[in-house]
């Protein structure tokens, strides 16, 4: 059984070189991994993966404040400024306009804002620094449109994925 899988996650540190190009990794469930390279290569502090897809049926609030989209949201902790690579998708069936954003422990990440217009979907990705600590990271929504999320519909997603690189 399949622990953990990385297919093409690649990573550039701020004004520097790619980090990390086109890995691919599979790690089974018992099975013992090392990691190795030359003195402050970042073996010893590799990245981790954390995913959420939303299992969360729920219908849209539609007043004009941003709400957490229920169950796409990934918790984490480092121990020092870090950065944070994300990605998301969010699909919905919605007959008006859908605002998306990302925000961190509550606060919107400028720039990360988007939008769905009729059904559609959005996709996206953003680079963020977290301070030390622990740190949640939402899908937030705001919308004066009616739609319901229903999982179980195979086109329908919500998911949030981030790449945390503990310095």
């Amino acid at each position: 059984m399949t622990a953990l899988a990385w297919r093409d996650v690649g990573y550039a540190y701020p004004d520097a070189a790619p980090a990390l190009h086109d890995v691919d990794l599979e790690v089974t469930a018992g099975d013992v991994v090392l990691v190795a390279g030359p003195s402050g290569s970042g073996g010893g502090s590799p990245p981790y993966v954390i995913s959420s897809i939303s299992s969360t049926v729920f219908s849209a609030a539609t007043d004009s404040n941003w709400h957490d989209v229920p169950g796409a949201s990934v918790s984490f902790s480092v121990a020092a400024a870090s950065p944070v690579s994300l990605t998301w998708n969010f699909a919905v069936p919605v007959g008006g306009l859908v605002f998306m954003r990302l925000a961190l422990d509550g606060a919107p990440l400028a720039g990360s804002q988007a939008f769905i217009m009729g059904t559609s979907f959005m996709t996206g990705a953003y680079q963020a620094t977290a301070s030390g600590g622990a740190h949640v990271i939402s899908l937030q929504y705001q919308t004066d449109s009616a739609f319901s999320y229903d999982p179980s519909v195979p086109w329908e997603s919500a998911v949030l994925q981030a790449l945390v690189f503990d310095q």
